[in-house]
């Protein structure tokens, strides 16, 4: 079981963080009764505006895994 969690956190890790971090902030919003539309927007357009979102399209298009570069402010 070690090694699956630790392949998964690896994945997790390789992914973009950006996604995750908006992923994260939606699922809270939903379960504090809130709407999570206003953030999942801000934090789309900051996939755009930072590039992650063409880096994600652009390795899913090449079968290759994302170069992702985004960190928490």
């Amino acid at each position: 079981m070690g090694f699956r969690v630790e392949s998964f956190a690896a994945t997790l890790v390789s992914r973009s963080q950006l996604t995750i971090r908006s992923a994260k902030e939606s699922v809270n919003a939903l379960l504090a009764g809130q709407d999570a539309d206003q953030a999942a927007v801000r934090r789309y357009r900051e996939t755009i505006a930072s590039g992650e979102l063409a880096e994600g399209i652009d390795a899913f298009t090449q079968k290759r895994s994302p170069e992702c570069v985004w960190h928490s402010r």
